[in-house]
């Protein structure tokens, strides 16, 4: 699969919604993505290192925006950046400051 095809993939299942989503390791292993999680409510462990942040916050791979939001919500300038048309879109959605990244784009 091609890293354009796996970014479409992922927008997809977000979509979606249903957590069916794996990764798959160059060894084959493989193991679930929680896309639930990423689209659901802070966990302790997330709340744990969101109030630690120092802003201000580039969230790299920020996916749909949760940390982002979370942080903005505390005051803290934050702004994330995700490949996925699709994350960015529903960051934003949630009133999320997220910018989007060209997949494959040299720097």
């Amino acid at each position: 699969m091609t890293p354009l095809a796996a970014v479409e993939l992922y927008g997809r299942e977000l979509v979606a919604g249903d957590g069916a989503m794996a990764a798959r390791t160059s060894d084959g292993r493989t193991w679930p993505l929680p896309l639930a999680r990423y689209l659901g409510a802070l966990t302790a462990a997330d709340e744990d290192v969101l109030s630690r942040a120092v802003a201000p916050v580039l969230d790299v791979g920020c996916g749909p925006g949760r940390h982002v939001l979370a942080l903005a919500r505390r005051g803290h300038l934050a702004i994330g950046v995700d490949i996925s048309p699709v994350a960015v879109r529903i960051a934003r959605t949630r009133f999320a400051a997220a910018l989007g990244a060209v997949a494959g784009a040299a720097a």
